[in-house]
């Protein structure tokens, strides 16, 4: 088995990984003769650039090029013949085929919006990754059009898959990660971790990811457009959970550098998860009838650091508990405006459950139509400093009750707490 480093940034050791086992299926490029393959037509980082995602194989100079139809006449035919560390160049073309990926390959479109890739069964992924506990497993999948499958791409177990300068389209999730229980033990020292960058979602999920603890997620520097749920994470776990002040817990999961735009219904959400930095992102919501929330925290721990989020029917960011733990977040430096609206539920800027707790800091939290920090009880804010808080429509500094219901009032405690007297 060829053995493959990973150069991590920000100083992550290197993962090693897993394979698996399952079947091929029916693939057919649609017709004809395709040019041959142009690799300046890959898209290269000149030398100013840093690389969005990790640098990625130290794979032997003299592996090979498999090309499709030149030399293979489907996808999934070049993937069960290549070697370890194998390229798979796809020419420009239609192609309608599940794959199945077993092996470390690099699946590679010479010209993303040349290289079209559909499920051949509605029922099917287009590209399904599997590894399991035994075998060290890498996948790189850039510049293809994967469009009208029910899943993209499709990452179980704890390989590391890198996925980058792809466009996903009229999917009904972009790409799903899994890593499954049965194969964490195995997995405890080693990691594995699914790298998502640069990448352009339209329609459908963008990102549907359950990494558990042991599963590093990178999603960073991509692109989302007219998206109904940007980002789902669930079950992100990481030691200290509950306990550790949330800035000294080391993040297994990145949000960052994202451009969210015509959200229809949620740009982030996070259920049971902790380790998770949501940063310089922007994330808009619709200008339509959606109501959209741009950050959902349930029963979760975040960072949320230097993101733009506005424009957004419901609210800004909304913390509250779920079945486990309760909501808990970070606030710094965020501009959170133009959000919620005057009447029905209570929305706005920053809405924060009973049983949650926040810390506000430096954040301009302004111009919404609801109001700007509004909460279940003053002391779900635990630190506030530093905000501008002004111009929202309802009020700057909001309480409410559920139980017994209330609706929302001004909250003179919560004003004295964020600005003194």
């Amino acid at each position: 088995m060829l053995m493959l480093r990973v150069r991590w940034l920000v100083g992550l050791t290197p993962l090693i990984l897993l394979v698996g086992i399952l079947i091929a299926s029916v693939v057919s490029p649609t017709g004809g003769r395709a040019p041959a393959p142009i690799m300046e037509e890959i898209p290269v980082l000149n030398s100013q650039e840093q690389p969005l995602c990790p640098e990625q194989l130290d794979f032997p100079k003299e592996a090979p090029i498999l090309r499709v139809p030149q030399d293979f006449s489907t996808i999934q035919a070049a993937i069960n013949a290549a070697p370890e560390g194998a390229t798979i160049q796809i020419s420009p073309g239609a192609y309608t085929e599940s794959l199945i990926i077993r092996k470390s390959v690099r699946i590679q479109g010479v010209a993303r919006d040349q290289v079209v890739l559909k499920s051949a069964n509605q029922n099917w992924s287009a590209i399904l990754i599997v590894s399991g506990y035994d075998e060290s497993l890498m996948v790189v999948i850039e510049n293809l059009t994967i469009a009208e499958s029910l899943v993209g791409v499709e990452v179980i177990g704890v390989p590391t898959a890198v996925i980058q300068y792809n466009a996903f389209r009229d999917n009904g999730t972009s790409i799903l990660t899994l890593a499954t229980a049965e194969l964490l033990p195995f997995s405890a020292a080693r990691g594995g971790g699914a790298f998502i960058c640069g990448n352009i979602f339209e329609d459908g999920t963008g990102v549907y990811a359950v990494p558990r603890d042991q599963h590093y997620l990178w999603i960073i520097g991509n692109s989302f457009r007219n998206i109904d749920v940007g980002v789902r994470l669930e079950k992100s776990y990481v030691k200290g959970q509950g306990t550790e002040p949330l800035r000294t817990i080391f993040p297994r999961v990145y949000i960052k550098k994202n451009t969210m735009k015509e959200i229809k219904s949620l740009g982030v959400i996070l259920l049971d998860s902790a380790g998770v930095m949501i940063q310089e992102n922007t994330i808009e919501g619709s200008t339509n009838k959606y109501r959209s929330s741009g950050v959902v925290i349930t029963g979760s721990e975040a960072i949320l650091e230097s993101n733009t989020i506005h424009g957004h029917r419901r609210s800004g960011v909304e913390i509250g508990s779920g079945e486990l733990l309760k909501g808990r977040a970070l606030l710094k430096g965020n501009r959170i405006e133009n959000n919620g609206r005057s009447e029905g539920f209570p929305s706005g800027g920053v809405v924060i459950s009973l049983l949650s707790q926040a810390e506000l800091i430096e954040n301009r939290i302004s111009d919404n139509a609801g109001w700007g920090i509004l909460v279940g009880s003053s002391w779900s804010v635990e630190v506030c400093r530093g905000n501008q808080v002004i111009g929202n429509g309802s009020g700057d500094y909001g309480w409410y009750s559920i139980y017994p219901p209330a609706g929302p009032q001004p909250s003179p405690e919560l004003k004295q707490k964020c600005e003194g007297s």
